[in-house]
C-alpha cells in the first residue's frame, strides 16, 4: 500500500470515528430533549384535562368555553382517562385496560405526577384533590411523530457520514 493510499485511509478512518461519535451525541441529545419537551406539554395538557373534567362544577361559561377550545385543539379525548380512588374509570375516553396499571395508578398518587413511556405512547399522571374526591388523570400522546423525527434525523445523519467519507477519500 502506497504512503497516499495509506494516508487516505487514515483520514477516513479518524473521520468516520470522530463523526460516528459526533452524530451518536447529536442523536441522543436530541432524543433526551425531544422526551422532555413531549413529556412537558402532555404534563400541561394532563392539567388542561383535570380542569375539563373535574372543575366543569366550579367555573363560569365562559371559562369553561375557553377550557374546551384549548381541551379541542391539543388533545383527543380519546387520548384522556380520569381514574377514581378505587381506580375505576369515571371520565375520558381512553380504554382503561391499554398500558395503563395499578402500579402507575398508585405511583402517581404517592408522587402526585408520574410519566411512563411504551413504544407507541407517551403517558401523563396527575393525582387531583377535588371537592367530588381524589382522582388519578392521564393523558396519553402517540409516538408516532416523535419516531418519525427520530428517523428523519438518523437519515440525515447516515446521508451526512456517507458523503464525508466519500469527500474526505476523495
Amino acid at each position: 500500500m502506497n504512503l497516499k493510499h495509506r494516508l487516505s485511509f487514515y483520514s477516513v478512518t479518524v473521520f468516520s470515528i470522530v463523526i460516528l461519535v459526533a452524530s451518536a451525541a447529536i442523536y441522543f441529545s436530541f432524543y433526551k430533549k425531544m422526551e422532555h419537551n413531549e413529556l412537558l406539554s402532555l404534563k400541561n395538557k394532563t392539567l388542561l384535562a383535570a380542569i375539563y373534567y373535574l372543575e366543569a362544577d366550579e367555573t363560569g361559561v365562559v371559562e369553561r368555553e375557553t377550557v374546551i377550545d384549548q381541551l379541542r385543539k391539543s388533545i383527543s379525548r380519546s387520548n384522556i382517562a380520569v381514574f377514581n380512588d378505587q381506580n375505576i374509570l369515571v371520565r375520558g375516553e381512553m380504554n382503561a385496560s391499554t398500558d395503563i396499571s395499578t402500579s402507575f395508578l398508585n405511583k402517581v398518587r404517592s408522587q402526585h405526577e408520574s410519566n411512563y413511556i411504551t413504544k407507541y405512547f407517551f403517558y401523563n399522571g396527575l393525582f387531583y384533590k377535588d371537592n367530588e374526591g381524589d382522582f388519578v388523570v392521564i393523558t396519553r400522546e402517540s409516538k408516532s411523530e416523535f419516531n418519525q423525527q427520530l428517523l428523519t434525523l438518523l437519515q440525515i445523519l447516515t446521508i451526512v457520514f456517507l458523503v464525508g467519507i466519500v469527500m474526505v477519500y476523495i
